[in-house]
């Protein structure tokens, strides 16, 4: 039976937190006001104890700047800025043992996707370049749950993805647009930098781990077997339980 992912608040917190700060150079002055809005909208959710969608809008996203380091050595015919926008779906648990507590942890309990969109960053208003988006799968989904797509008319390719949280994803829109020196900057030995490794390093693992046991125990072909695998409580993936 296909459970929901469960993250704490905590966590989840501190996640966007030390991608705040490690990302601040890479980022556009905006984001230092984005980031703290969306700290106090998950607090928000928190104390409400009720469902809510925690999310970056398409008209607050949070912008990087300008880059020509998407190709080796910058020899690009133009610089491009990358944008991250997110709805996720989000219902706090109170434990029974404390019920006038806040939550200390959340379900994805529906829509769960982040949206990337590239524009040339030397035009005011750019059209988009590329647009894809990053999602959780739901349990009626056809195909991975852990997914990318290309925006469109039509919902395939479903493409296999490593990346979950919204901070995930803008890491993974950040090592595109810098290669070369966000790969160092995230080598260094800071608070921030170590807490990060750490917490991705787990999550990178589960996934991985996950998708390997889902194919090793499938029946058939084993692509298929991942297609159609979605969390269950025996996985204990990022805490889903009954």
């Amino acid at each position: 039976m296909p459970v929901p992912l469960r993250f704490t608040f905590d966590q989840f917190r501190r996640e966007v937190d030390s991608m705040r700060t490690i990302s601040r150079q890479f980022m556009d002055r905006g984001a230092e006001r984005v980031f703290p809005d969306l700290l106090e909208h998950l607090d928000q959710i928190r104390t409400a104890g009720r469902t809510a969608c925690w999310d970056a809008p398409l008209r607050s996203p949070l912008i990087t700047q300008p880059s020509r380091e998407y190709e080796p050595e910058g020899k690009t015919a133009f610089a491009v800025r990358g944008e991250i926008s997110w709805t996720w779906e989000i219902s706090p648990l109170r434990l029974k043992a404390k019920p006038k507590a806040a939550p200390d942890a959340f379900e994805v309990t529906g829509i769960a996707s982040a949206k990337i969109q590239i524009r040339k960053a030397t035009v005011e208003n750019a059209d988009v370049l590329a647009t894809w988006k990053v999602e959780l799968g739901a349990v009626d989904s056809p195909g991975c749950y852990f997914h990318s797509h290309i925006a469109g008319d039509l919902s395939v390719p479903r493409i296999p993805s490593l990346f979950v949280t919204p901070m995930a994803v803008l890491e993974f829109l950040l090592g595109e647009l810098f290669q070369d020196r966000w790969a160092e900057h995230v080598s260094r030995d800071s608070p921030d930098v170590q807490f990060w490794r750490s917490t991705q390093l787990k999550s990178l693992v589960q996934v991985l781990d996950w998708k390997k046991n889902k194919i090793q125990s499938g029946v058939g072909s084993p692509w298929v077997a991942l297609k159609r695998a979605k969390p269950e409580a025996a996985d204990g993936l990022f805490g889903a339980t009954k």
